[in-house]
């Protein structure tokens, strides 16, 4: 084993919450449907996907590598974030839903205004008298 960016205990919660999340997507595939519907395809191919990603993770704990970004090598990248521990990217590179989101608000802000046509009120219509 390596030296780990980590505390000890910080790696033992790490361990323990990949153990929970890789029995838990290995329930889950066999749980899922066998049919060849392309929905049902999808979803096995992301568990899978998942799952792979824990056992890599898991794999980089046991060589000492855990919490290195693929992407760009950075140390103490994956492990900020505990809520998915084998995401194998730093904060820095992993995508993020929101950043689309800000850009696209930051798009639409910087577009000439275009002025908007001037309604007319309501025209009165006289009442008759009873």
């Amino acid at each position: 084993m390596g030296v780990h960016p980590f505390p000890r205990h910080v790696l033992d919660r790490v361990a323990a919450e990949l153990q929970v999340a890789r029995a838990a997507r290995e329930l889950q595939l066999s749980a899922l449907p066998t049919a060849a519907t392309p929905v049902a395809v999808a979803h096995r191919d992301s568990v899978r996907r998942i799952l792979d990603a824990i056992r890599a993770a898991q794999d980089q704990l046991d060589a000492g590598t855990y919490g290195d970004c693929r992407r760009c090598g950075r140390g103490a990248g994956p492990a900020t974030d505990l809520t998915t521990p084998w995401t194998p990217l730093c904060a820095r590179c992993a995508p993020r839903p929101v950043d689309e989101a800000v850009a696209q608000t930051a798009r639409a802000a910087a577009r000439p205004a275009t002025r908007p046509e001037k309604r007319q009120p309501p025209r009165k219509v006289p009442s008759r008298a009873l």
